[in-house]
């Protein structure tokens, strides 16, 4: 048995160059995985050990789940001596967290009882019962960083207990906490459960029932009379009931006398260069979970945006597809320009050539106010409706695409994030009321700027032309009538032989002419004016569509489009990144395990 022992000495000293440069190189790693790196502090650095100075003691670290673990009474059980004369052992083991506000002190042998730092330094005889020197490391269970995070987060940090201790000793008390199972395989874990009932088969190894109240409660029947008989046979049999004696058997069968320091400590360091590489690929592994749930949330978000640019155009409009335009599809701006219509075209039948005679000068004023008044007005306040409605949609895509940039996230960019924060603090980005209704009053200027105005026109040349007819007829006719008057028989124009009747005749045909060739032009313009008229509002819903295009990608569906676009490029990148940590990851356990067998 000491040969195999030897043996594995041996083998273990030849393979802890490589153990220490897997753990250097693993630690090294270990920022680049983790959110939190204060994990790195956990873990001894190699080169605070080098390999020409004696190893430290072995370390017994000893913590509790709660406070009702029973951590103190424990370590008082196992370190004071009854049999002493002298109280002082036990007053300094029974007041070794008086005033302490520390998170962990160091029990450690010594010939005499001091304190230097938050190491407590006793001649107690439990400490030199092993073949080497050990320090009980002992964790304060009100602490609140000495309770270890049994359901762990992603980061998935134990405490420096389990990383840097020969045997850890857990302590929990089965009515006030569940039994933890460590994240790290140390095959030296001691689990204790604070209670005098038998463990059952299901438990994990090493696992011991230990009752130290009992243990103190006959320690204390030992103080009050350590000469009584009785008193001293309760002692022991409550020393052997509660368990204590198992606990010290399992420590010596660790530290047995064929474990040296240096063995110890290559466990030490391999149950470092585990935790690492366990804590690395879990790390790894719940980035990539929650690396593929974002990028479910990041696919829904997509769709339900790309389903509202297909659906909105058709709620909003009625148009069923908004990049192209067609006249005859029915819908609310072909309604509304047929309303339009009709409204306006009661009015200008009425603006008869011979109305339009006395406001000459003010036809486009009255032709402007009839468009104002009945130009797609119920399209308008429509419209207007809408963008209310768009403003709501618009907020909740922007609380949406933040619930993605969530902190502690995989995807979460201060980048992306600043991007999207002076997007939605951009004057461009807040949906005001005209937003879907510019095109309405583009339109209407272009009525007004262009076509009416050639109404206007046409209006006055109609007028000054019948004008210059009907004045040239009346000249003629006045002509006519003189030499009619004068008995000649002839009229003024006699001179080219046109007599007074014929003169008369013709004046008046001339004047008529005019007036006919005046109404004939008023209704060619008032043709053309409608002409122009439908053009435009072919034009509107060209310009209607295209703005609601504009409106959707560019102010209500900018943020999760921006988001969607840039997250999704970062996860790719993540992915990679992750691609490569498992590859380094199995390079460093790679090269460990052929050192180990070769």
């Amino acid at each position: 048995m000491l040969k195999n022992a030897l043996n594995r000495h041996s083998s273990s000293l030849s393979t802890k160059p490589a153990l220490l440069t897997a753990l250097h190189k693993a630690t090294n790693l270990l920022p680049r995985v983790l959110v939190n790196h204060s994990f790195v502090n956990v873990v001894d650095p190699p080169s605070l050990e080098p390999i020409d100075q004696p190893p430290p003691p072995a370390r017994i670290t000893v913590f509790g789940t709660d406070e009702w673990a029973g951590t103190k009474q424990l370590v008082t059980a196992l370190l004071e001596q009854p049999f002493l004369s002298d109280d002082s052992l036990s007053n300094a083991v029974r007041d070794r967290w008086k005033a302490r506000q520390d998170e962990k002190i160091a029990i450690a042998y010594g010939r005499q009882i001091q304190w230097q730092g938050s190491t407590l330094y006793i001649p107690s005889s439990f400490l030199q019962q092993f073949p080497f020197p050990v320090v009980i490391e002992e964790y304060s269970s009100e602490h609140p960083n000495a309770l270890p995070p049994y359901e762990p987060k992603h980061e998935n940090l134990p405490p420096e207990a389990w990383f840097n201790s020969d045997i850890p000793i857990i302590l929990c008390n089965p009515i006030t906490a569940r039994l933890p199972s460590l994240p790290l395989k140390n095959p030296d874990t001691i689990r204790v459960l604070t209670s005098a009932t038998p463990i059952r088969d299901t438990f994990p190894p090493r696992t011991l029932p230990l009752d130290p109240l009992r243990a103190l409660r006959g320690l204390a029947l030992l103080h009050e009379n350590s000469s009584s008989q009785m008193n001293v046979q309760r002692y022991q049999d409550n020393f052997v009931e509660s368990g204590l004696p198992a606990l010290t058997s399992h420590i010596k069968t660790v530290l047995n006398s064929s474990v040296s320091l240096e063995l110890l400590r290559m466990r030490r360091l391999t149950t470092q260069f585990n935790g690492v590489c366990d804590t690395i690929s879990s790390s790894l592994d719940q980035a990539e979970l929650d690396l593929n749930e974002n990028l479910s949330r990041i696919r829904e978000l997509h769709k339900d945006y790309e389903q509202d640019m297909n659906s909105l155009p058709k709620e909003i409009l009625g148009i069923y597809d908004a990049s192209v335009s067609d006249s005859k599809q029915d819908n609310l701006v072909n309604k509304a320009l047929v309303d339009s219509e009709r409204q306006i075209r009661a009015q200008m039948d009425r603006l008869t050539w011979w109305k339009m005679i006395t406001h000459v000068d003010d036809i486009n004023v009255f032709v402007n106010r009839i468009v104002d008044e009945a130009w797609c007005k119920g399209l308008e306040r429509h419209l207007i409706y809408q963008t209310g409605r768009l403003s709501i949609t618009q907020h909740n895509y922007q609380q949406s695409t933040y619930k993605l940039l969530a902190p502690f996230s995989t995807l979460d960019s201060p980048v992306i994030y600043n991007t999207l924060q002076q997007i939605s603090s951009a004057p461009s980005y807040k949906l005001l009321p005209s937003a879907l209704t510019v095109p309405i009053y583009s339109r209407k200027y272009q009525i007004a700027e262009y076509p009416t105005v050639g109404l206007h026109l046409a209006a006055q040349r109609s007028a000054l032309g019948s004008g210059f007819s009907v004045i040239t007829g009346m000249g003629v006719g006045w002509a006519g009538w003189v030499g009619w008057l004068a008995g000649s028989g002839e009229s003024l124009l006699g001179f080219v032989a046109i007599d007074a009747t014929t003169s008369i005749g013709l004046g008046t045909l001339i004047a008529v002419a005019g007036i006919r060739w005046g109404v004939g032009k008023w209704e060619r313009a008032k043709k053309a004016w409608w002409g122009d008229w439908h053009r435009v509002g072919e034009g509107l819903e060209r310009d209607l569509s295209a703005n609601l295009n504009r409106v959707l990608m560019e102010q209500v569906m900018v943020m999760p489009r921006t988001a969607c676009n840039s997250l999704s490029e970062l996860a790719a990148k993540r992915t990679e990144e992750i691609h490569k940590l498992r590859d380094e990851l199995h390079c460093i356990t790679s090269d460990y395990e052929k050192s180990k067998h070769g």
